[in-house]
């Protein structure tokens, strides 16, 4: 069965392109706005369409990955932020080798753990694997207001 994409062929190439551009040189970038103008649709569209995403980073498709952090399900804290980001590096990398984990380091607290777990993906992702590696956080507006965790 043939699926269509609910987006034209054009669906905002210059915002796309630019966000590629970033990834693939290993650059950081912002997309801000008021909401409802499709910045989580740009995130979606990024994330989900393996073909599309060819189009504007050509071979190197393969060479860059996509990590989203949802908001929505964020607390608030810095613990669930740093397991957001781990879980969001390990969708991203599902389909990879993962790192080894030394399980004789004992980390003094979750966070510790899940912020050093989340370091050694990154690690492994950017430098054994030598991949470009983007993280995405939308709908972050509220915290971005609030400023840094505590």
């Amino acid at each position: 069965m043939m699926t269509h994409s609910r987006y034209l062929p054009t669906y905002r190439e210059k915002e796309l392109s630019t966000c590629c551009d970033f990834a693939a040189r290993g650059e950081s970038l912002a997309f801000v706005g008021i909401a409802g103008i499709g910045k989580s649709n740009i995130v979606k569209y990024l994330t989900q369409n393996h073909t599309e995403k060819r189009r504007y980073l050509g071979d190197g498709v393969d060479t860059v990955r996509f990590a989203v952090i949802d908001a929505n399900v964020w607390d608030g804290s810095a613990l669930r932020m740093w397991q957001l980001l781990l879980a969001a590096i390990q969708q991203a990398t599902v389909d990879l080798p993962q790192p080894t984990v030394d399980s004789k380091i004992i980390h003094l607290s979750e966070e510790d753990t899940v912020r050093r777990r989340s370091q050694l993906y990154i690690d492994h992702i950017c430098q054994t694997l030598n991949l470009r590696f983007m993280i995405i956080l939308d709908d972050f507006d509220e915290a971005f207001r609030r400023g840094p965790l505590p």
